[in-house]
C-alpha cells in the first residue's frame, strides 16, 4: 500500500511540473507575440511637459534605470496598475504617457480623483505611443541609463514584476 501511496505522490509531482512548464511556455509564446512589433535598442526621443508641474521633460533627465508606462484613462486594465506604478513610483524613475485620454483638465481631475501623483506626460494624439510601436494599453517599458529598452510589458503587469525588472535592469 505504501509503494502505491508513493508512486502516486510521484506522479501528481510529475504533472504539476509538467503542467507548470506548459504555462511558463504559453506564457512566453504569447508574450513574444504581444511584443514583436515593439522596437528594442534605443528608445525614441520623448520629449513633453510633465502635467501636474508643468515642467519640460526628457528622457536624457533619467541617469538611472526608468519606467516608462503608457497608459490611459478609458483602459480598465491600467486601472488595475495605478497603484503599483505609484508605489513603484516611490523607489525608482517613473514616467508615464497617458495616451488620447482628453484635455490636460480632464487628466488632472482624473488623476486627482484617484489620488494619483506619479509624473504624466500627455499624448493626446497617440504619436508617442505610437513611435515607441505600442500596440495596447497599458505598456510598460524599463530603459536603462543607456535609454536602451531592456524589457517590455503588454497589458496586465505585477507590481513585483516590474520591479524585479528595474532592479535587473541596474546591471545590464
Amino acid at each position: 500500500m505504501n509503494k502505491l501511496l508513493g508512486y502516486l505522490r510521484r506522479i501528481s509531482l510529475k504533472n504539476i511540473v509538467t503542467n507548470l512548464l506548459i504555462l511558463l511556455v504559453g506564457y512566453m509564446l504569447i508574450h513574444t507575440y504581444r511584443t514583436w512589433d515593439v522596437p528594442a535598442g534605443k528608445v525614441p526621443m520623448l520629449q513633453g511637459v510633465e502635467l501636474q508641474s508643468s515642467k519640460p521633460v526628457t528622457l536624457s533627465d533619467f541617469d538611472k534605470p526608468l519606467l516608462v508606462h503608457f497608459w490611459a484613462t478609458w483602459c480598465k486594465i491600467c486601472e488595475l496598475e495605478h497603484s503599483s506604478i505609484k508605489s513603484i513610483a516611490n523607489n525608482y524613475p517613473v514616467l508615464t504617457i497617458a495616451g488620447q485620454s482628453g484635455t490636460n483638465a480632464e487628466v488632472k481631475r482624473f488623476l486627482q480623483e484617484r489620488q494619483l501623483d506619479f509624473p504624466v506626460i500627455l499624448d493626446a494624439e497617440g504619436k508617442f505611443f505610437e513611435s515607441w510601436g505600442g500596440v495596447a494599453y497599458p505598456t510598460s517599458f524599463i530603459v536603462n541609463k543607456n535609454l536602451e529598452v531592456e524589457f517590455v510589458e503588454v497589458g496586465f503587469t505585477t507590481e513585483l514584476g516590474l520591479r524585479a525588472r528595474l532592479f535587473l535592469a541596474k546591471y545590464f
